[in-house]
């Protein structure tokens, strides 16, 4: 009789994954998958501590201000450096979870599902997909019975988002890429699962909230790159500024090399990104094609009920934005935007 295997922990495989960088071995594809929602925990038990004020303040001897806004002033996170510490080492272990599915997919000729789960955690971590949702969900609610308080949390979550895309600039960059590599993933290698009509539908959102609250491209010499005006530059770096020059716009539904990924994320206001059946997503109809191109990728989903309730949503949040394509500015007016939206 074969002594019995002692299984490692969650908690033991996440530890090793943080501090040590790596896979315990033998963690197959679902322990895997656990280990992604493990780093979700972690990252959210994170932010929810530093969401109390006083675990916002550095112990010292010396006396400070306890009304002072870092105290007694909203929580935002990606502010807070201790925050954005855990978020990168998440991201860390994430890319290593991700090299390790690459060796599986260059021995296997194809992509499991392990990486539709790995773009989309970087989604997670990297936007406020919560914010979102609730812009979302009011924009279209027909409930006007706190027609006021509605209006002020949706302007405040559209506030949030804002904040993000000029704020968490380079995060929210690298979001949308994951965004994309997600859509380009399920095209392609979709197994209908549960849980596809949920991801497909939140990162259809989070596109959606960027073309549409993203500022104006602003293409200054600093998001250009360094300035090819020094007289001690060598020449190569002269004609590899001059390539990059070149570079407007990037697909981010198909697989793109680093190189162009971190080009787009350090200087991609400058940029024009697009996805296929929708174009530019920062583009005055960008936003609204999004959300017909996520209508149209969630009705091949066909085998779970809750893909109706979410075909439900974006149909309603296509007829609302394709009625005022300036319901941004509209918030004010929200409970007669949806009214005038047409049924």
């Amino acid at each position: 009789m074969q002594a019995p295997i002692n299984q490692p922990t969650l908690e033991k495989a996440l530890r090793v994954l943080y501090v040590e960088k790596r896979l315990l071995k033998n963690t197959g594809d679902f322990a895997r998958v656990l280990l992604i929602h493990g780093l979700y925990c972690q990252t959210w038990d994170v932010g929810t501590l530093l969401n109390r004020p006083l675990l916002r303040w550095y112990p010292s001897s010396q006396k400070g201000d306890a009304e002072s806004h870092d105290l007694t002033g909203p929580a935002w996170l990606p502010q807070i450096p201790l925050y954005n510490q855990w978020r990168n080492a998440a991201c860390d272990c994430l890319d290593v979870l991700h090299w390790i599915a690459n060796s599986d997919i260059a021995k296997a000729g194809t992509e499991n599902s392990t990486v539709l789960h790995l773009h989309f955690a970087r989604i997670v971590l990297l936007a406020p997909y919560k914010a979102i949702r609730t812009v979302a969900e009011l924009l279209v609610s027909e409930d006007d019975s706190r027609d006021g308080d509605a209006v002020e949390r949706f302007q405040r979550e559209c506030q949030q988002v804002r904040k993000w895309i000029a704020d968490d600039q380079f995060k929210a960059r690298l979001a949308l890429v994951h965004c994309g590599i997600f859509f380009w993933h399920v095209r392609r290698y979709s197994l209908d699962a549960f849980y596809e009509p949920t991801k497909v539908f939140l990162v259809t959102l989070v596109v959606w909230a960027y073309g549409s609250l993203c500022p104006p491209q602003q293409a200054s010499a600093s998001l250009r790159g360094p300035s090819r005006s020094s007289g001690n530059r060598p020449r190569e770096d002269e004609d590899w500024s001059c390539d990059l020059d070149d570079i407007s716009s990037i697909r981010l539904d198909r697989p793109c090399d680093d190189e162009l990924v971190q080009l787009f994320i350090k200087r991609g206001r400058s940029m024009t990104a697009t996805i296929m059946g929708v174009g530019n997503i920062t583009a005055a109809n960008g936003p609204l094609r999004m959300l017909k191109e996520g209508r149209k990728l969630l009705s091949t989903l066909d085998k779970w009920p809750i893909r109706d309730r979410y075909l439900q949503l974006l149909t309603q949040l296509v007829d609302v934005c394709g009625q005022n394509a300036q319901w941004v500015q509209a918030g004010a007016s929200l409970g007669q935007t949806r009214r005038e939206a047409p049924s």
